[in-house]
C-alpha cells in the first residue's frame, strides 16, 4: 500500500490515488439541479458519504465532522437532509446505474495504479442497519406493522424494508455488499 507521508518531492500516492477516484467518480453523479435549488456543490454533498464511509459511522455524524474541515470554518456545513431530499426525488435504478458507473470509474483508477490483483477471493457482507422513522412503530387495524404499500410515500425512507422487530424497530436499510479480500487497497465491489 503506498505511504501517506510525504518527503518534498510532491503528493504522496495515497492522496494521488484518492483525488483521481473522486474526480473520476463525481462525474457520474449527475442531480440534475435547477439553479434555484443549488445550494451546496455537489462534492460538500458527497463529502459527507465519503466521510461517513471512511469512518464507519452515519452520515448525520459525518455533519459535524465537517465542520472540522479547513474549508468550513466559516460556512455553512450541509446537513446529510440535503443530500436526502436531491436523492429521494430519483429512480432507485437510476441512482444505482449512477452509483455502478462511478464504482466501474473507481475501480479502474486502482487498476491503473497498480493495486488491483489478477486473482482474488471475494467477501460477501450482508448488514441490516435499523431505521427509527416515524412509521417503525404504528401498527394497523390488526396490530401489525403497516404494509409498505400502506404507508405514505413521503414518511418513507429510499431503501428501508420491514424486518423482524429488533431495538424497537420493524425497519431496516438490508445493504448487502461484495469486496475484495487479501488486497493492499479495500476495494467494494457492488453493495
Amino acid at each position: 500500500m503506498p505511504e501517506s507521508s510525504a518527503d518534498g518531492r510532491g503528493e504522496p500516492p495515497l492522496v494521488l490515488i484518492s483525488r483521481e477516484m473522486r474526480k473520476r467518480a463525481y462525474q457520474y453523479f449527475r442531480l440534475d439541479r435547477d439553479e434555484s435549488r443549488v445550494t451546496y456543490p455537489k462534492w460538500q454533498l458527497f463529502k459527507l458519504m465519503e466521510i461517513a464511509g471512511l469512518c464507519n459511522i452515519h452520515p448525520n455524524d459525518a455533519e459535524e465532522s465537517l465542520r472540522f474541515l479547513s474549508y468550513f470554518y466559516y460556512r455553512d456545513v450541509p446537513g446529510f437532509k440535503a443530500l436526502w431530499n436531491q436523492l429521494r426525488e430519483y429512480d432507485m435504478l437510476k441512482l444505482r446505474k449512477m452509483y455502478l458507473a462511478a464504482l466501474e470509474s473507481i475501480i479502474t483508477v486502482i487498476d491503473e495504479y497498480g493495486y488491483l490483483p489478477e486473482t482474488t477471493d471475494i467477501a460477501v457482507d450482508l448488514t441490516n442497519i435499523m431505521w427509527y422513522g416515524r412509521h417503525s412503530n404504528q401498527k394497523n387495524e390488526n396490530g401489525e406493522p403497516p404494509d409498505r404499500d400502506e404507508i405514505p410515500h413521503e414518511d418513507q425512507p429510499i431503501g428501508a424494508e420491514g424486518v423482524n422487530e429488533k431495538a424497537g424497530s420493524a425497519y431496516a436499510f438490508l445493504i448487502a455488499s461484495v469486496s475484495l479480500a487479501n488486497v493492499e487497497i479495500p476495494v467494494t465491489l457492488a453493495a
